[in-house]
């Protein structure tokens, strides 16, 4: 304190300056302490896009050089080579050289020189390819962009096509779709034609349903004591309408053709054409196509399966007719069509056995319409 009383004014007036400039300096130097970090990101970003920027023009250049050049053509040169992309340029001379050796024209250990002559220049122009730095950069710029070079590719491009499946087996699922399919159609077929015979009028089919529901509650009743004057329960009467509709159904299926089976389908029919076709021939030569029962059901255009439904009583009555003979024909399908008001070309093979059987048992028919 002595000290700075002794100094005079000026000197004083001086040493108050002095400390605080340099506490303004301490100042300004922390408040400009974090400059260098965001002139770091600064000069970095511009770094960043100066790269950016000189990889496209090398891209580019790249790109001008590659042009035009054709390379391997049709072929890939590692490929050829026998080599991958990240073999060196060691590796690539000791492929060249194993296969030179082989395929050199003048050396052709196989002795096919024209064979020799063709492939060695394409595994000649491979290698210098490969081997040199800068057709190789670009050789592997045009693989790594395809659509950089449609000109190449559209005229270079080759097909390879997918291994080819067994043929066998394609056709073997075929049949068995088909097969399938055609068991699901027959059988959609015959289940309409149920559903019609149903809602025909004539056969009075919910009538009789209610009728033989009613019959077997009566027949529940009367049998046991303790459940007559009571209501039929509700699972208890489902199951009997079940149990009469099963035999409604099977009543009105013998009015149609046999149900479509497994067995009747084209697969089946296709394993047993060997068999199909010796007995075909036997039965030809045997005169079977000029039997009477053959005649009689090709003249009525009625199946196999059909024809084997009918009674032997009618095929008799059939066969006597001689319905092969058209003047017979032509009378029989008059007396059939009498008996019923459709017109016969409107009726079908089925229509007309339901008319024969009205016929030859017009009592059973009855019996059967009344109950």
């Amino acid at each position: 304190g002595d000290l700075i009383m002794a100094l005079p004014s000026r000197c004083f007036i001086a040493l108050l300056v002095l400390i605080g400039l340099q506490s303004q300096l301490i100042l300004c130097q922390e408040e400009t302490t974090p400059e260098p970090a965001a002139n770091v990101e600064g000069e970095s970003s511009t770094t960043t896009e100066a790269e950016e920027a000189a990889n496209a023009e090398e891209r580019e250049a790249r790109k001008k050089k590659a042009e035009g050049l054709q390379f391997c053509g049709y072929d890939n040169c590692f490929e050829l080579l026998g080599v991958s992309r990240t073999s060196k340029a060691p590796a690539i001379k000791r492929a060249y050289r194993k296969l030179a050796a082989e395929y050199h024209p003048d050396k052709c250990p196989s002795g096919d020189i024209g064979m020799c002559r063709e492939q060695f220049p394409k595994y000649a122009n491979a290698y210098e390819i490969l081997s040199n730095s800068e057709m190789r950069k670009n050789y592997e710029f045009v693989l790594d962009n395809p659509y950089d070079f449609p000109g190449f590719y559209m005229k270079y491009h080759s097909y390879k096509y997918a291994p080819k499946s067994d043929l066998r087996t394609v056709v073997f699922l075929t049949i068995i779709f088909l097969s399938g399919m055609q068991f699901l159609f027959k059988k959609s077929q015959w289940e309409q034609q149920l559903t019609a015979i149903k809602k025909f009028s004539g056969t009075r089919y919910n009538e009789r349903l209610k009728e033989m529901v009613a019959k077997g509650a009566a027949k529940k009743s009367t049998g046991s004591a303790k459940v007559k004057g009571t209501a039929v329960k509700g699972e208890e009467l489902e199951k009997r309408r079940k149990e009469a509709e099963a035999a409604l159904e099977a009543e009105l299926a013998a009015e149609l053709p046999p149900a479509p089976r497994w067995t009747d389908t084209f697969i089946v029919d296709l394993f047993k054409l060997p068999l199909t076709c010796v007995k075909t021939a036997q039965w030809y030569l045997a005169g079977g196509a000029r039997e009477p029962e053959y005649l009689t059901r090709k003249a009525l255009g009625v199946s196999a399966d059909e024809w084997a439904t009918y009674a032997e009583e009618e095929i008799a009555e059939l066969v006597e007719k001689e319905l092969w003979l058209s003047e017979n024909l032509t009378a029989y399908n008059d007396e059939m069509s009498a008996a019923n008001r459709t017109p016969l070309k409107n009726r079908s093979s089925k229509e007309k056995r339901a008319v024969r059987q009205r016929k030859h048992n017009p009592v059973n028919q009855a019996s059967v319409m009344q109950e």
